[in-house]
Formats: structure tokens, C-alpha cells, sequence
């Protein structure tokens, strides 16, 4: 790859990949404000899933139920042969010869409208299609019995010859009330609310490393941006790779030292009390007139904030420090996890030499 006469390679280096371990690192260091995260949504959605399905739940109801055998006229034998479906039974259930019949009777389904009736009655095939099951659900456990009386009189009467292929309708079970059971599984809950938060947080995650544009390692430096990587400032490398820069051929006749930095939140001052008798040139990105003093510079060192979203100023102060012609001689990370670089090349073949 070429070098202009700023320093600069043609573009960026393009040689970074895609870093595995750097990732694992990364999200090891992350890991417990995601478990605290993923914790507080499962608190939250299994909480909401408890308190609509017991604490505000809807009061205790009954089930009053019949079972009922069937003759028909002519024997069962495939399926076609009769309507004997589910919402066949609860449409007779709902017609109005059987509505007729009921309110005639002058009980409790007179003093009901028929979609109140509806709501509460029910008719099923669950075992066999020989033998339907009613069932009427309701708070109070004798209107359900009661209902269930009604209906079972009309059904055993003379509604049975209206349905077509029946003869007969005859009680096989009598009514039984029962507390409806509920369907609550508050542990179930709160294991599925655990694993949907904890898949949409590591992915949120993954997304967010991935589509930032961080810096953690010096080798990003050079990997990425074609710059010549002294390490970061606290490693121990640092010292001997900024000597090889001071004493390089990049030295001029003026022997000044410029550092600037690459962000706002990095203090050139601070970073040029590191190197003696280097000047502290504020960044151009705040102050462009800082150009003329890096100009004049026998060597200019560029320090860059480490972490998230330090990519793209980077990238602004070396467009701006190109259009001025201004060759960088060395960048280092300022401010970096050096816990992290340590971990990241602990075992590495190499680890520990420098990187100038």
C-alpha cells in the first residue's frame, strides 16, 4: 500500500478482522450488567404476568357439567356422515328452537339475554362424538347448576328430534359443579420472560459492538487506520516505541514535539506530560487554527481516547490533518482498559513487544 507525502496510506489499511476474542472479552466485561438486565426483565414481565394472573385475577368461578349419550337414527360409521362436531352442537345450543324452549321454562334463562346465555354455556364433543359434555361456566355456583338443570331438561325432551340424524338424547352423567381450574404457571412465566430477555439483550448487545465503531487495542491503530501504533499510554511498551519515533527519521531540524488529540474528552496537555518537552496543541477538531503550530512541529503525535464511538473523530481529524498536510508520526490510546489489552494478549505468542 502506497504512502502519500502526509504520512498517510492510500485510504485505510483495511486489515482489520473480524476479532473473536476481543468480542468474548468485551462481552465478559459487560456480563454482569446484562445478567442485571436481563434479571430486572424477567422481575418485570413475569411480574406483570402474576399480577394480571392471580393478584388481579378475575373472581373464582364454577363449572357445572353434563355428559349426555346420543342414539342416532342411523349408526355413526365415517366422518361426513352427521354433524357432529363441536360448532354444530354449540350452534343448536344457540338456535332458536332451543332458546325458545328454554326461556318457556321459565328458570333462571328467562331472565338472561341470549348472548349472556352464550357466554356462559358451551357444548363439546371431548371423548367420543356418542357423547356430548355442557358446560356453564359462572361465578356463582348454583346459577351454573341451575342452568345446567334447564338445559339438560330440553335437551332430553323434544329438541333432540329436531337434530337431524339424532333419536335420542339421554343423561349419562348428571350435573357436577366445580371450582374452574386456571391456568396459571407463574414459574413458567418467569423461565420463558428470563430466556426472550436474555436472547433480545445479548442480542442488543452484539448489535450495539458491532455497530459501533470502537477502539480497545492499539493494533486498531494501524489495523484500521493506517497509523503508526506506539501502544497506550500505560503500557509498557509506550516508552521505548515513542523513542524510536523521537530519534526516527520523522525528526526535523526544528525538533519540536506537537501532541494533539483526536477527541474532546482527551486533555493534550495531560497527554504531553508523558513525553518531555512535547508542546499540547488542542485538537482540530475544536480549534482547526491549531494546524499552523502542528505544521511547524518536527513530529506530531496524535493521542486517541479509547472506547465506544472514538472511530468516526478519528477518522474527522485525520481527513482535516490531510487536507493540511500534516504527516502524523506516531497515534497511541489515551485513557485505555489496560486490564483488557493485558487479557487479550495473556498467552499470546509475541505478547509484550512493542508495536512501533
Amino acid at each position: 500500500m502506497k504512502t502519500d507525502m502526509c504520512g498517510f496510506k492510500d485510504g485505510y489499511a483495511g486489515e482489520e478482522r473480524f476479532d473473536e476474542r476481543l468480542l468474548l472479552l468485551r462481552f465478559l466485561q459487560d456480563l454482569p450488567g446484562l445478567l442485571l438486565v436481563t434479571v430486572l426483565g424477567c422481575l418485570l414481565f413475569g411480574g406483570l404476568y402474576v399480577l394480571t394472573k392471580i393478584v388481579l385475577a378475575p373472581p373464582v368461578s364454577y363449572e357445572a357439567k353434563t355428559s349426555y349419550l346420543l342414539s342416532f337414527t342411523t349408526e355413526y360409521v365415517r366422518e361426513g356422515d352427521y354433524y357432529v362436531n363441536d360448532y354444530t352442537w354449540n350452534t343448536y345450543l344457540g338456535s332458536d328452537a332451543f332458546w325458545e324452549a328454554l326461556r318457556q321454562r321459565g328458570g333462571e334463562a328467562a331472565g338472561m339475554s341470549r348472548e349472556d346465555f352464550l357466554q356462559m354455556a358451551s357444548m363439546a364433543l371431548e371423548s367420543d362424538y356418542h357423547i356430548p359434555v355442557v358446560t356453564v361456566q359462572s361465578t356463582d355456583p348454583e346459577l351454573a347448576r341451575s342452568l345446567s338443570e334447564e338445559i339438560r331438561d330440553v335437551l332430553t325432551g323434544g329438541f333432540a328430534r329436531t337434530v337431524e340424524g339424532v333419536d335420542a338424547i339421554t343423561v349419562l352423567q348428571d350435573v357436577t359443579v366445580e371450582e374452574a381450574l386456571r391456568d396459571v404457571r407463574p414459574v413458567r412465566a418467569f423461565v420463558l420472560a428470563a430466556v426472550l430477555c436474555c436472547f433480545f439483550v445479548c442480542t442488543a448487545w452484539l448489535l450495539r459492538e458491532l455497530g459501533t465503531d470502537s477502539i480497545y487495542l492499539p493494533a486498531t491503530l494501524r489495523e484500521r487506520y493506517g497509523l503508526r501504533s506506539l501502544g497506550s499510554a500505560g503500557s509498557a511498551e509506550f516508552s521505548e516505541n515513542l523513542a524510536a519515533v523521537l530519534s526516527g527519521p520523522e525528526k526535523t531540524a526544528s525538533g519540536q514535539v506537537a501532541v494533539t488529540s483526536s477527541a474532546a474528552d482527551c486533555d493534550p496537555s495531560a497527554a504531553a506530560a508523558l513525553i518531555g518537552g512535547a508542546v499540547a496543541v488542542p485538537s482540530p477538531v475544536l480549534a482547526p487554527e491549531s494546524a499552523q503550530i502542528l505544521r511547524k512541529a518536527g513530529i506530531v503525535l496524535l493521542a486517541v481516547p479509547a472506547g465506544m464511538h472514538s472511530g468516526k473523530p478519528l477518522e474527522r481529524t485525520l481527513e482535516f490533518l490531510k487536507a493540511q498536510e500534516i504527516p502524523v508520526s506516531g497515534a497511541f490510546l489515551w485513557d485505555a482498559d489496560e486490564e483488557l489489552i493485558r487479557r487479550y494478549y495473556r498467552g499470546a505468542k509475541g505478547a509484550g513487544k512493542g508495536e512501533a
